[in-house]
């Protein structure tokens, strides 16, 4: 029998945290994940660039930004997969 195991969308992001703040970076939307016990993320991706994102205020990630960016993001916050980007 196969494993599930359960992962979180980034879209979580957009909701903020305890304090009400909204529309947080990828990487504290990775951050958050770990803490919450997540081991997967999908991250939502898209082409070219977005003004919120290459601020820093939302949590997309462009498909032209530098993969590592994400790759080190997970493994800095002990996130295992991300297999739908990544090939390992």
């Amino acid at each position: 029998m196969a494993n599930i195991y359960l992962g979180v969308n980034m879209e979580f992001v957009r909701h903020g945290d305890e304090h009400g703040g909204g529309d947080k970076p990828f990487e504290w939307g990775v951050e958050k994940a770990a803490e919450l016990g997540y081991d997967y993320v999908e991250p939502m991706v898209h082409w070219g660039r977005e003004l919120l994102s290459e601020a820093g205020y939302f949590h997309s990630v462009s498909l032209l930004d530098d993969p590592y960016r994400v790759r080190r993001a997970c493994e800095k916050a002990g996130i295992e997969h991300l297999r739908t980007l990544l090939r390992q």
